[in-house]
């Protein structure tokens, strides 16, 4: 069975060794976005998830190498 390599998405390595250097890059890439995208929510927007500034600046000041687990794909 042959599949399309497009069918994976980019930052997915494909080799069985562990993640490739473009994956690592893309997905510390996504951390900072959404890192930057969390500093930027109105008040009102953090309540909803239970969030203080405090825990949001406290977030954002990591490094991207510095994620959960549960972030890591």
């Amino acid at each position: 069975m042959n599949k399309s390599v497009t069918s994976a998405p980019s930052h997915v390595s494909l080799h069985r060794t562990g993640p490739s250097l473009i994956g690592v890059l893309l997905n510390a890439l996504d951390i900072w976005r959404e890192r930057r995208v969390l500093e930027g929510l109105e008040p009102h927007m953090l309540r909803d998830l239970g969030l203080t500034r405090t825990d949001v600046e406290r977030e954002t000041k990591r490094p991207v190498w510095d994620a959960p687990n549960r972030w890591l794909r």
